[in-house]
């Protein structure tokens, strides 16, 4: 019973580590047979830690957001929302909408901290809660300073749409990536779900790594133009603010 624990681990660790992964490439990796790793990656499935992806036929495997929201206050994620927490409440109050911290894990953009806004419609997002990083603005904000290298690899993997405003051709994805890298900031309206939308600002360590984005997000019937400008307004000066503040600690 301890081996198999151990192999599911050891497996759920290769996962991690060089996601999205194939049960043969995991095999070999592990030196254990295809079986014995498909049995594994099946229990891993079925209780939440992993997730497959279907492409041309092809299974892979990469994790989920569970692993993240039991870990999440390890010590480099809590000194992020210890920095962060009094800046978000500044922007909440100032923009009477919800405000999430947000950090990328592989693939996506995962919740780390958020402030509810007290209005009667909201969206409701819960810690740990995760999406593809092409598919909302604060994983936007993130995904457009990966390096090339990183970049291409997320684009050429497949842009995964949610909803018919989701963005899904490689170029379009590219340009809009530049535009953010030299605005420092990013919107979505209607491209994780029809009616949600966000603005968001990247969040740099003191070496220029991003590390994280600040978002606001509302429903779309709350998100028209000027209130965009707005949001982006209180968003830079926001993000500019923690990456000050987080310079003492990464």
């Amino acid at each position: 019973m301890l081996k198999s624990v151990k192999t599911a681990l050891q497996v759920f660790e290769t996962v991690a580590a060089i996601q999205p992964v194939g049960v043969s490439e995991i095999a070999r990796y592990l030196k254990i047979s295809k079986s014995t790793a498909q049995r594994c990656l099946q229990a891993l499935y079925m209780n939440g830690w992993i997730k497959m992806e279907v492409n041309a036929s092809l299974t892979r495997w990469t994790i989920t957001a569970k692993a993240f929201r039991i870990g999440r206050h390890l010590t480099e994620y809590g000194n992020l929302r210890e920095v962060a927490f009094p800046v978000m409440e500044k922007l909440w109050k100032a923009a009477g909408e919800s405000v999430h911290l947000v950090v990328a894990e592989g693939r996506n953009a995962v919740l780390l901290e958020r402030l509810e806004t007290q209005q009667t419609v909201r969206l409701f997002l819960p810690i740990g809660g995760w999406a593809p990083l092409h598919t909302v603005a604060s994983g936007k904000a993130i995904l457009a300073f990966f390096d090339k290298k990183l970049l291409d690899q997320y684009i050429t993997h497949g842009l995964e749409t949610l909803t018919e405003y989701t963005i899904k051709d490689p170029e379009k994805l590219r340009k809009e990536l530049a535009q953010i890298r030299n605005r420092k900031w990013a919107i979505a309206v209607n491209e994780l779900a029809k009616g949600a939308s966000a603005a968001a600002s990247p969040i740099f360590d003191r070496k220029g790594r991003t590390i994280a984005s600040l978002a606001i997000s509302c429903p779309t019937s709350r998100f028209p133009k000027a209130i965009r400008s707005k949001f982006i307004s209180l968003l830079v000066k926001a993000s500019a603010d923690i990456t000050r503040r987080i310079s003492d600690v990464y």
